[in-house]
């Protein structure tokens, strides 16, 4: 809204000319004009004036420029959780030049028929908080798809949508790009999993080769720390070389454990509970705890502390130790293996 109040001097007229009309002003007092008037877009005006004795033909132009509410402005990041598929986790800002009445996150279960599964088309609306006070504002959102009973072959289209809060045409709305969650076909989950389990498997298998040749360098140290009086410093180290090769092998363990989880959690998103296999699960699960023992960290990391002074007296309890450590951790492996491969063939 925009208000004149012109002073005068000998003026009994006073016209107000914009691009598509013209108004002649009426006196509110002597000498005295006003005037109101909304704008939604942006004139040009002149003021004309004139008296009973003489009318001004010339007139300054003058411009009211109006500043437009813009459509409101966003962006999204998406990542996905390393163990489910299923698990979606949003980071985004919203923007606008007044600020924000709303924000929405909508997705649609499209209709698919595959795999022999008809799934209907569906959708839904969640709101996302947003402070509608503030021109620019972050939020987060976290999207669970195991909520949804997804079938194999299942498609879902999801985005985020906006609004300002214009109060003279009505709030505008921007939406994201529209994304689409893809879950795996039957046949897609199928080699997938082959994939996985073979990968594991050779992890493992890996890792038992890496230990047997361990143990045989330990054997070999052992054997000539006996026959030595003094330990040299290109025994100190071979030592420590071994016990680099050991912390080696418990960070690929590690990774073999890691890639089996999540292996068992994808395959548990689409697939039917299986109470025997879940059982199986469960004691693999509890060897790889096993072979990932705290204890044989911490003895490793006492060694490494103490590599610098170390003697003979003492490398022979250490080596002896790892010799130990070394081959319950081949036992524990070839039983870890043996039952991967019992619940591959399930």
């Amino acid at each position: 809204k925009v208000t004149w109040l012109f002073n005068t001097r000998a003026t009994r007229n006073l016209n107000l000319s914009f691009n598509d009309t013209s108004f002649n002003l009426k006196a509110t007092a002597e000498n005295a004009f006003s005037y109101s008037s909304y704008f939604m877009s942006s004139k040009t005006y002149a003021v004309h004036v004139a008296n009973e004795f003489l009318k001004s033909e010339d007139s300054i132009l003058y411009n009211i420029n109006v500043v437009p509410d813009l459509y409101p402005g966003f962006q999204v990041k998406e990542e996905r959780d390393s163990m489910s598929t299923q698990r979606l986790y949003f980071k985004g800002e919203v923007k606008d030049d007044y600020g924000f009445s709303r924000l929405i996150f909508n997705y649609k279960k499209l209709k698919t028929e595959n795999d022999s599964v008809k799934t209907e088309e569906q959708s839904e609306s969640f709101a996302v908080p947003v402070n509608a006070a503030l021109t620019q504002d972050q939020f987060v959102y976290f999207w669970d798809l195991a909520t949804l009973d997804i079938a194999p072959g299942q498609q879902i289209e999801y985005y985020f949508e906006v609004w300002d809060n214009d109060g003279v045409r009505g709030p505008k709305s921007t939406r994201t790009q529209r994304m689409v969650f893809h879950a795996p076909s039957k046949k897609e989950l199928s080699e997938n999993n082959d994939r996985n389990n073979e990968k594991v498997k050779a992890d493992l298998q890996q890792s038992i080769d890496q230990a047997k040749e361990l143990q045989k360098e330990i054997d070999a140290m052992y054997k000539k720390v006996l026959e030595k009086k003094n330990l040299t410093w290109e025994d100190k180290k071979k030592i420590q070389e071994m016990v680099d090769k050991q912390q080696e092998l418990q960070k690929n363990i590690n990774q073999a454990k890691q890639e089996n989880a999540r292996n068992m959690e994808q395959q548990k998103e689409y697939q039917k509970e299986n109470q025997s296999l879940q059982d199986k699960q469960e004691q693999l699960q509890e060897l790889f705890d096993q072979i990932m023992d705290e204890n044989l960290k911490k003895q490793l990391e006492e060694l490494q502390k103490m590599m610098d002074n170390l003697n003979k007296e003492q490398a022979q309890k250490e080596l002896e130790q790892m010799k130990l450590n070394n081959k319950d951790l081949e036992k524990q492996l070839d039983r870890t293996l043996e039952l991967f491969k019992q619940m591959q063939v399930q």
